[in-house]
């Protein structure tokens, strides 16, 4: 499950491993996410490209890949490039598997003409369409740490698209000791680890069969708690871990897994109990792999619409991706650049 990563690799990937799924042998209070959960350790991405034979020889469906492959600092971040075609192919070809991915460390940087911190994702793995690219808070105050790397990606897709917390994260070390450390590379373990126990329960509720990796990524965009602006945004993505909400969506069969035509529609009709605070509508999908280098990574552009029974269309929060407009709130739209998309409705009618 765990990719390894550049820096200091026999530190740095026993850390990121002990919080995905580390024990507790030492210590059992510092036990990872899935401690029961088994760990495939490779070197970079060798993980990715050796995913065909983990789903075959030990039906794994999670990958966390704390690491990046593109350039230091700000040139070439956000593209969509070889990398990111590469394993958005993979997604569909292997649907049951999601690959997490550390957004960067770069949010200290200022690149090109945005604001400071903003436009810093890091290009390749980071900026793929298909998998779940994570960013870091700090829990201790909930605001986002100043490390991380923000949003838009180069086509002005949302990223990243979650966010835990990779400050101060005390997990396992070389030598069986314990320590702290600070990244993007702690997040993402956190969300892997969370998503392995996913995969877990969905197994326990559907006879051992496993969900799709867009499922998954779905439910812990969804049911993220919202920080930062209202709406998603490029900083939080659309917003911090929620572990206990995302499985129980899962337990409740809170989801719709459909297909629609080209050109065609699909409707689907949610209840919504009276005095209810407010409803989060998603619509994702694993999208085929775009050309590397696009100016729009996006292939099939699907729509979401939400109607109230008073009558009233809601359609998707979207971001303004333009330089001088990367931190205004998201206001209700049509989407032409994400394979996700949230309609955020307050106070719905019953």
């Amino acid at each position: 499950m765990v990719g390894r990563t550049p820096v200091r690799p026999n530190d740095h990937g026993t850390h990121v491993s002990g919080t995905t799924a580390g024990a507790g042998i030492i210590n059992v209070k510092n036990h990872g996410m899935a401690s029961k959960a088994t760990v495939i350790n490779q070197y970079f991405s060798d993980v990715i490209t050796n995913a065909p034979t983990y789903v075959k020889d030990n039906n794994m469906v999670i990958t966390n890949n704390s690491y990046y492959s593109s350039e230091d600092n700000c040139p070439g971040e956000g593209a969509y490039d070889v990398l990111s075609n590469y394993i958005d192919l993979q997604a569909n070809n292997y649907k049951e598997l999601l690959h997490v991915v550390a957004a960067g460390n770069d949010g200290n940087l200022t690149c090109n003409s945005f604001p400071k911190s903003f436009g810093t994702i890091k290009s390749g793995w980071q900026t793929a369409k298909n998998i779940l690219t994570v960013g870091a808070m700090n829990a201790q105050n909930y605001t986002i740490a100043n490390f991380s790397s923000r949003g838009p990606v180069t086509d002005g897709r949302i990223k990243p698209e979650i966010t835990a917390n990779g400050w101060g994260v005390l997990s396992t070390k070389a030598n069986n000791t314990y320590g702290v450390n600070y990244g993007t590379s702690m997040a993402c373990p956190a969300v892997s680890g969370s998503l392995a126990l996913f995969n877990e329960r969905y197994r326990q509720l559907h006879g051992g069969a496993n969900p799709t990796g867009a499922l998954m990524k779905a439910l812990v965009c969804n049911t993220a708690e919202d920080i930062g602006n209202a709406g998603p945004d490029y900083t939080f993505g659309f917003g911090m871990l929620n572990a206990r909400r995302a499985v129980e969506a899962l337990e409740g069969n809170h989801y719709f897994i459909n297909t629609v035509s080209n050109g065609g529609n699909n409707t689907q009709i949610i209840s919504v109990p009276a005095n209810t605070k407010r409803i989060k509508v998603m619509l994702y999908w694993a999208d085929y792999a775009g050309a590397s280098n696009a100016a729009t990574a996006l292939v099939n552009d699907l729509d979401l619409s939400v109607t109230e029974p008073i009558a009233n269309v809601h359609r998707p929060l979207i971001l303004n991706p333009s330089m001088q407009n990367v931190n205004d709130i998201a206001k209700e739209g049509t989407d032409h650049l994400n394979n996700i998309e949230q309609v955020v409705i307050e106070n719905p009618a019953a």
